[in-house]
C-alpha cells in the first residue's frame, strides 16, 4: 500500500464505520417497533397469526430474491466479507432485513458485513492494486460500528453486577460448558439441513420454515404465557428480559424455543449472522446454570456469551483472551472480563461444525449411491 491509498483508505473506514452504525440501529430498532417491548406494534406481545404469517411471508421474499441470483454469505459462512457488487447490494441486503423483519432469528451482523464489502468494493475499484486490503479495512471498522452501535443501544448488555470469585470462576466455567453445547448441537443439525437442501433457495422449504418458526414460538406462548418474542427474532435486545424470567426452567423453555428457530434460520435458507442468536443462548445457558447452582446470574450470563460469541468465531488462543475481555466488558462491566476470559479460552479449543463447499455439495449430489 502506498502513501497515495491512505486518504481513499481513511474515507472507507469512515464511511463503513457510519454505515455500519447506521444499519445496526436501523434494522434493531425496526425489528424492536414490530416484536418487542410495550411501545412495539402490538404491545410486546403479536398475536398467533401475525407470528406464523409474517416468518412465512419472509420465507416467500428471501426465496425470490435469491432465486434472482442475488445470495451474498450465507448465516453458516460465519463473517464473511467479500466485495459485493452494487447492482446485487440492494437485494443482498434486502434478502438479510426481511429475514430479521420477519422475525426469523439471525442477526444483523452479516448486513453489516455486506454494507462493508459495498463500501470497500466502491473503494476498491478506484485502484489497481492493495483491493484485498481495503475491502478488510473497511471491514474491520464495519465491525466497529456494529460494536459502537450495540453498545449505545444497550444490546448485549445484562448487567455489571459480577464479583470475582472463585464460585464466580465455577459458575462461569460450567456455563461455557452449556453454551457451546448448545451452539454444537444448533450447528450440527443446521449444516445437516443445509446439506439436504443443497444450499439452494427451495420455495417450499423457506416458507415452511417460517410456518414452522411461527408455530414453534406459537407453542411456546400457549405452554409458558410468554410473548413469542423471545422464540423469535436474534434476541441480543431481550437477554434482560430471557435472565428475569427468573426460574431455571423458564429460561430453559425459552433457549430452547429459540434453539429450535435458530436451526430453522440457520439451515433452511434464511439470510442474517449467526452471532446475534448466540448471544441470546449463551446469556440464557448461564442463567441456567447460574440458577441451579445457586449463583450469580450476571456471571454465568456474561460467561455464556463469550463462550457462545468464540465458539462461532474460531479465534486463536491469544485472539480468545481479547476477545473474553471486550465481551466481559461490554455484556458484564469490568468484573466480568476474568470469567469471559476463561470461557472464551474453552470455546476457542472446541472445534466448529462447519457446512460442506458449494463444490462439495456438488460432487455429493452427483455421485452415485453406495449400496
Amino acid at each position: 500500500m502506498s502513501a497515495r491509498h491512505i486518504p481513499l483508505m481513511l474515507v472507507a473506514a469512515l464511511g463503513a464505520f457510519v454505515a455500519a452504525a447506521i444499519v445496526y440501529a436501523g434494522l434493531t430498532l425496526s425489528v424492536d417497533w414490530i416484536w418487542h417491548g410495550e411501545g412495539s406494534l402490538w404491545g410486546g406481545n403479536p398475536p398467533v397469526w401475525f407470528a406464523i404469517v409474517i416468518p412465512a411471508l419472509a420465507g416467500l421474499i428471501v426465496y425470490l430474491i435469491r432465486s434472482r441470483g442475488a445470495e451474498g454469505p450465507g448465516p453458516l459462512d460465519g463473517l464473511s466479507l467479500e466485495s459485493i457488487e452494487p447492482a446485487k447490494y440492494p437485494w443482498i441486503l434486502g434478502a438479510i432485513i426481511v429475514t430479521m423483519l420477519g422475525g426469523m432469528a439471525l442477526g444483523p451482523e452479516n448486513a453489516v458485513l455486506v454494507t462493508a464489502g459495498f463500501v470497500g468494493g466502491l473503494a476498491a475499484s478506484r485502484v489497481k492494486d492493495s483491493q484485498d486490503m481495503i475491502i478488510k479495512w473497511t471491514g474491520l471498522w464495519a465491525l466497529a460500528g456494529l460494536f459502537f452501535g450495540a453498545y449505545l443501544l444497550g444490546g448485549m448488555s445484562v448487567a455489571a453486577n459480577a464479583n470475582f470469585t472463585l464460585g464466580a470462576m465455577m459458575i462461569g466455567l460450567v456455563s461455557a460448558i452449556l453454551a457451546i453445547t448448545f451452539l454444537f448441537v444448533v450447528r450440527w443439525v443446521s449444516v445437516e439441513l443445509f446439506r439436504r437442501t443443497g444450499g439452494k433457495p427451495l420455495l417450499v422449504v423457506l416458507v415452511g420454515g417460517g410456518v414452522a418458526a411461527g408455530l414453534i414460538a406459537s407453542g411456546y406462548h400457549q405452554i409458558t404465557g410468554e410473548t413469542v418474542s423471545l422464540a423469535l427474532t436474534s434476541g441480543e435486545q431481550m437477554t434482560q428480559d430471557l435472565l428475569r424470567l427468573g426460574t431455571a426452567g423458564a429460561i430453559a423453555l425459552a433457549v430452547l424455543a429459540k434453539t429450535f428457530v435458530y436451526i430453522l434460520s440457520l439451515g433452511l435458507g434464511f439470510r442474517g449472522g449467526e452471532y446475534f442468536p448466540a448471544i441470546f443462548i449463551g446469556a440464557g445457558s448461564g442463567g441456567i446454570t447460574a440458577l441451579l447452582l445457586s449463583g450469580s446470574i450476571e456471571v454465568g450470563a456474561a460467561s455464556g456469551v463469550a463462550a457462545g460469541v468464540t465458539y462461532l468465531a474460531q479465534p486463536p488462543w491469544w485472539a480468545a483472551i481479547v476477545l473474553g475481555v471486550a465481551i466481559g466488558f461490554l455484556v458484564g462491566g469490568l468484573p466480568a472480563i476474568p470469567m469471559c476470559v476463561l470461557a472464551a479460552l474453552i470455546a476457542s479449543f472446541v472445534p466448529r461444525v462447519d457446512p460442506p463447499s458449494h463444490g462439495d455439495l456438488e460432487q455429493e449430489s452427483t455421485s452415485p449411491v453406495s449400496t
